[in-house]
């Protein structure tokens, strides 16, 4: 025995109503509420096969075709100013390309198309050098803002800081930054 759907029937005039809705008005949010349903679901009712095929069947029996749809790109592709009369003083303009009306049309048949490339998200890196000395330091640690293990961390780079290795011409800031920098690289 086959099973009773209450509701398959008042599902299927929502979704008439949607796309009657999503037609006059255009926009998903309007439509959605007009038919009685919330936002999200209209925008998910949207992307069904099911409502894709009755909005292109409505679109087609309007008259809009993707033939009628790509007369009109063109046209605006081609789009230009009409030409201005000088009257009697003369000076007047030619018609001219419209290029900002050519432009929106452009964009539209990129979108369209799928030309764009899809948005990418620049992930940057910053780098902060602190200089901090050694009984500052102890103070954090004494707080409790650093760990102890840190602070012993810091009191043996600032130990081969120190040493003869660092040179007559190098800074023991220098070799501390150059230190903090490689024990950085080693843990990464």
């Amino acid at each position: 025995m086959r099973e009773k759907r209450p509701y398959q029937h008042s599902t299927t005039m929502l979704q008439k109503r949607f796309v009657k809705e999503y037609l006059e008005r255009g926009k998903v949010g309007e439509a959605a509420k007009a038919a009685g349903l919330t936002e999200t679901y209209g925008s998910k009712l949207l992307k069904a096969p099911k409502i894709q095929k009755a909005l292109t069947n409505a679109m087609e029996k309007a008259g809009i075709t993707d033939a009628a749809i790509a007369k009109k790109v063109k046209e605006g592709l081609d789009a230009t100013t009409p030409p201005v009369d000088g009257g009697e003083r003369g000076g007047g303009r030619p018609e001219w390309p419209d290029f900002g009306v050519r432009r929106e049309y452009l964009d539209f048949a990129a979108k369209v198309r799928g030309d764009y490339a899809p948005e990418l998200h620049e992930e940057r890196q910053t780098r902060l050098e602190i200089t901090v000395d050694l009984n500052s330091l102890r103070g954090m640690a004494e707080s409790g803002v650093l760990d102890a293990a840190e602070i012993i961390e810091v009191e043996n780079i600032e130990a081969r800081a120190a040493s003869p290795a660092t040179g007559p011409h190098q800074s023991p800031v220098a070799g501390k930054t150059q230190l903090l920098e490689a024990e950085v690289q080693e843990k990464t």
